[in-house]
């Protein structure tokens, strides 16, 4: 029912912003259909599931490759004492700024579908248990590699949009402009560099935009519970959660921060079979996915 209206709903908009959200949500529609297949053993092949995912993951590449630049977000540098972020509310040395919530909204929901999915394809790699031919093993290890790499990519781009979100402005006026708009890329690399490093302001040093909070939580939780963040994200999450929490009165984000803090998978998308490898013994970085080949 929801497909058929957002179907039918494109067919009303003109605005092509708008468009963009009804074609993601074209392809996040068919991701929540696959999970609960998984989930309930409809689907179990590990070959079909890959094949799956990989066919919903190049939607949602031409999707994002088609953005106007009106929805791309622009790169700022911050500075850095002995490789720490001289900022606490920047993860890193960028933070990424948007038009408005709801362009940072969907980046994040297209960043959070693609976690989900590059997971999927990553579990059902590692349970497959033939014994495969020698140029096939090193394609799934291929496969395997750009999945960790695309996915760090992505947590870096939820993290980065975390000071958007939480209200903090940048007080740009001692530098040159901000880098320039960028669409699809992720990494470091591909963005634009400015010149000089800007300073963060609050609006509200107590407060938290709404908007901003309610949009954030679920993709701070996928990306904590992705597997490629490491003991010093997963903290500097849960204090981003628990500032949600306690600035709006939200007990939901202050139960993701429990969770984090404890631990607790929420790959709630996973069968058992597919569940992740116990934490324990996780040291300041990411499990090496492609060991379960």
């Amino acid at each position: 029912m929801i497909r058929r209206l957002s179907q039918e709903a494109a067919k009303y908009r003109p605005n092509k912003d708008d468009a963009i959200v009804d074609r993601l949500s074209s392809v996040t529609i068919p991701l929540g259909d696959l999970c609960a297949a998984i989930k309930e053993g409809t689907i179990s092949c590990p070959s079909e599931i890959v094949r799956y995912a990989l066919d919903l993951d190049a939607q949602f590449q031409s999707i994002m490759s088609d953005i106007p630049a009106s929805m791309g977000y622009k790169t700022v540098n911050v500075a850095l004492a002995q490789g720490v972020p001289t900022i606490g509310t920047v993860w890193g040395s960028q933070y990424h700024t948007y038009r408005d919530i709801t362009v940072s909204s969907i980046w994040n929901n297209y960043r959070s579908s693609r976690l989900v999915l590059l997971d999927l394809i990553v579990k059902a790699v590692g349970a497959m248990n033939t014994h495969f031919p020698g140029n096939t093993k090193d394609e799934h290890h291929q496969l395997l590699r750009q999945c960790q790499q695309i996915s760090r990519q992505l947590v870096g781009g939820i993290c980065a949009s975390v000071p958007f979100h939480l209200g903090f402005m940048v007080d740009d006026s001692h530098v040159d402009k901000i880098s320039g708009p960028t669409t699809i890329k992720d990494s470091d690399a591909d963005n634009y560099r400015a010149s000089k490093s800007p300073h963060l302001s609050s609006r509200s040093p107590f407060g938290v935009p709404a908007a901003g909070g309610f949009a954030l939580m679920w993709p701070l939780l996928i990306a904590a519970d992705s597997g490629y963040a490491s003991k010093e994200l997963r903290s500097w999450i849960i204090d981003c959660l628990d500032k949600i929490g306690h600035s709006m009165g939200i007990n939901q984000a202050l139960a993701m921060a429990q969770l984090v803090r404890e631990g607790e998978s929420t790959r709630a998308w996973l069968s058992p079979k597919y569940s992740s490898p116990n934490r324990d013994g996780q040291d300041g970085g990411s499990w090496n996915e492609a060991e379960a080949l």
